[in-house]
């Protein structure tokens, strides 16, 4: 289990470093294609092209985000 773990905080890291340098490109390359983004209680995508079209229409109202990782795969 600490291999997943370490993999999945690296995951997390990689996605966090890419938000905050505001690199929506950066963040959708850390996500598989059948990613599944819940955001703010705003919106509930599913797959990558969904979060592509998302995170690169919103970039600029990205702030404050708490990444939680629920289920570990």
């Amino acid at each position: 289990m600490e291999r997943v773990e370490s993999e999945t905080r690296t995951v997390v890291e990689e996605l966090y470093r890419a938000y905050l340098a505001g690199d929506p490109d950066g963040m959708i390359a850390t996500m598989s294609d059948e990613v599944h983004v819940r955001f703010l209680g705003l919106v509930d995508l599913n797959g990558i092209e969904a979060a592509r079209r998302f995170f690169l229409s919103n970039t600029a109202k990205l702030v404050d985000l708490d990444f939680r990782v629920r289920t570990l795969i």
